[in-house]
């Protein structure tokens, strides 16, 4: 039987057909390639995601196991010091504050009490302690019997006036002031009167080439109306007096504004001693209060034994006494003296 050229045709176009069918499923997991046009050439299968994985269980906590202490609390004893006072005292006085009951409040009360009875005892051991030892006597330093002090008053006014005459050899004062200023009249004899006593010589200068009425000094003055001096040294306040060298290579302010006899005579001598124009004895007998001190130089350190100055309680005390009485034991004996140089 012959099959017509057209029956072939159709067979061998339906197996074609089948073999395309075929490889798609093959490489394209069972979908035809051209069910998947409208996706275009370029598309791509996107990556699955894994499935999550199932979160661990926490484990139940173990509940905790109370065991029971009924022994008693052990007794810590302390030593009441002043050091244990001034560090509880605030939290002793704070919780009475906060919760005033009255066993709170007493027990404030009697720690204050404590502490007020050991400083009581150190303030009176410390009088006889003052008292007995001569190098903590502050009798050496300012006299506290009334006629000791009048007698120790009159020899101080003395030593003033020989340290002020020792100075007057060696500077004089610059007296700036205005006429028309009314502090400058009332400083202007304050002035004289201290030379007159000291011989300390003052130069009155005038600021605006006038006199003070009734001027002491009569018609001894200079100007300084261009102020050229003024400028040099700053003066900005009238009446304002100043320390000159007699070479003139020193000026040193000494006060600015109205000051009275004692208090420019003391600075005055303040400044002699800082210059060394007088020595120090002859400022410390000039002075209301000594300055009699254990060491020569309280700046510089004291090297001593640790160990014996805790353990020896009068170690401390040994050492310091001896510096003291090395340093006034020689020429400057002379400042423990009320009464001049000791013999």
């Amino acid at each position: 039987m012959k099959i017509k050229p057209v029956l072939l045709a159709v067979i061998a176009c339906m197996a074609t057909c089948n073999a395309i069918t075929a490889t798609a499923n093959t490489y394209g997991h069972g979908d035809s390639f051209y069910n998947k046009k409208d996706q275009g050439w370029f598309w791509y299968e996107p990556e699955q995601k894994p499935a999550p994985k199932p979160k661990p269980k926490k484990p139940k906590p173990k509940k905790d196991v109370v065991i029971e202490n009924n022994s008693k609390p052990t007794t810590k004893n302390v030593q009441i010091t002043v050091k244990w006072l001034r560090d509880n005292i605030p939290r002793l006085r704070d919780e009475a504050i906060d919760y005033p009951t009255y066993e709170n409040v007493q027990r404030y009360m009697y720690a204050q009490r404590l502490m007020l009875d050991k400083a009581s005892k150190f303030s009176s051991v410390s009088m006889e302690v003052s008292k007995l030892d001569p190098t903590l006597n502050e009798e050496l330093r300012r006299p506290g019997h009334q006629n000791a002090l009048i007698q120790y008053g009159d020899q101080r006014r003395t030593a003033s006036y020989q340290a002020l005459k020792e100075i007057s050899k060696k500077v004089g004062i610059f007296f700036f002031f205005k006429s028309t200023c009314q502090y400058c009249h009332q400083q202007a004899p304050i002035l004289y009167k201290l030379q007159q006593q000291t011989g300390l010589q003052v130069l009155p200068i005038s600021v605006d080439g006038k006199m003070i009425p009734g001027n002491p000094w009569k018609d001894y003055f200079v100007t300084d109306t261009y102020g050229k001096l003024t400028q040099k040294l700053h003066v900005m306040v009238y009446p304002t007096m100043y320390l000159v060298t007699k070479d003139g290579s020193k000026m040193i302010n000494v006060a600015a504004g109205l000051t009275s006899f004692d208090e420019l005579a003391n600075r005055i001598i303040v400044i002699g001693k800082q210059q060394k124009w007088i020595s120090q004895v002859d400022y410390q007998k000039a002075q209301h209060v000594r300055e009699i001190e254990l060491v020569k130089d309280p700046n510089k350190p004291i090297t001593l034994d640790e160990n014996k100055i805790y353990n020896d309680p009068k170690y401390l005390s040994k050492q310091l006494k001896k510096q003291f009485e090395e340093r006034y034991s020689g020429k400057e004996r002379g400042e423990l003296a009320f009464g001049g140089d000791a013999k």
